[in-house]
């Protein structure tokens, strides 16, 4: 679907964006990242995080924390969305990756923990970024610092 791919694409590039880094003296880029940091939705005594997984979940969790943005969308694309290494090269192109296929061998090289498969882990809850599980904070803490503020 054309619509689709629209925004998988969109989705690819804004990742890749975030995972660059940012230089402190760019005037743009610290202003882009705060009106970002606006637009996000809060709840005043709320924490949102992702659902842990297992030891396997964690495992590839960190083994796609240790290669570049670029490697981990390639894994992703293939393991997640099953697309073929043609598609993926040419969506990594069309993102602004420069070396779309030095990313697809980053992403051969990562570690699937033993006896696991790639899809069922990057299907678990941990890897989906619509299930999250949110807690209040500190309600005890919260409440000393509402009572020393009317004080």
């Amino acid at each position: 679907d054309g619509g689709y791919g629209y925004v998988r694409l969109m989705v690819l590039r804004a990742a890749l964006a975030a995972a660059r880094p940012r230089r402190p003296w760019n005037p743009a880029g610290w202003y882009r990242r705060a009106g970002a940091a606006l637009l996000l939705p809060r709840v005043w005594g709320l924490r949102l995080f992702p659902r842990s997984g297992g030891a396997d979940q964690l495992a590839l969790d960190e083994a796609l924390a240790e290669v570049p943005a670029a490697a981990r969308a390639a894994y992703v694309l293939r393991g997640l969305e099953r697309l073929p290494d043609r598609e993926v090269r040419r969506l990594l192109a069309a993102a602004g990756v420069t070396a779309p296929a030095a990313a697809l061998e980053r992403a051969d090289a990562v570690a699937v923990p033993v006896g696991s498969r790639d899809e069922q882990l990057l299907e678990s809850a941990e890897f989906d970024p619509c299930s999250l599980q949110a807690r209040p904070t500190d309600l005890l803490l919260r409440r000393r610092h509402v009572r020393a503020a009317f004080t």
